[in-house]
């Protein structure tokens, strides 16, 4: 029997669609956020996955159908950035991911 899922935490991102030509040369940030708290809710003995969708190259849709293999209670999305723009620049691959798991 797996272990109960109590939360996955979606670090979203479409490096593509940012950096369109330059994608290859951006900088992964690591999900920090993701694993701060992951590391909390562990401690208060939840069930955490994080899912590094910037990292892995996962699209809308493919985050979509993670959701729905992993049937998490919760599922959230960490939209943040270390630089001063990098939030809104994540936003609209956030905004992607929302309605594709709604859907």
């Amino acid at each position: 029997m797996t272990p109960k899922l109590d939360l996955l935490l979606i670090n979203p991102g479409n490096r593509r669609e940012t950096y369109q030509s330059l994608a290859d040369l951006a900088a992964i940030e690591p999900p920090v956020w993701c694993r701060q708290m992951a590391d909390f809710a562990r401690r208060k003995g939840l069930g955490v996955e994080v899912l590094d969708a910037n990292a892995l190259g996962l699209g809308p849709d493919e985050v979509a159908d993670e959701v729905l293999t992993l049937r998490p209670i919760l599922a959230a999305l960490v939209v943040y950035g270390h630089q001063p723009s990098a939030t809104t620049q994540n936003m609209p691959s956030a905004g992607a991911v929302v309605r594709a798991i709604r859907e």
